[in-house]
């Protein structure tokens, strides 16, 4: 198992929004960032993953209701 497999989407939301809230705000450690943004895309991916799998589980169920 991945360690990313653990983080849940909504920790996975919640550390994306503060890193780019950090960039926004320049408090970003400029010593980190390339860190912080390898780190940031980890984090998209499991969040667009985890929305792909709900995706695939609710629409099939949805268009049978339809």
């Amino acid at each position: 198992m991945k360690k990313n497999d653990k983080v849940t989407y909504h920790a996975a939301k919640a550390e994306l929004e503060k890193i780019v809230n950090d960039l926004k705000q320049g408090t970003a450690d400029i010593d980190r960032m390339a860190e912080n943004v390898k780190r940031a895309t980890e984090l998209l991916n499991i969040c667009r993953e985890r929305l792909e799998e709900v995706e695939a589980q609710v629409l099939p169920e949805f268009e049978e209701e339809n």
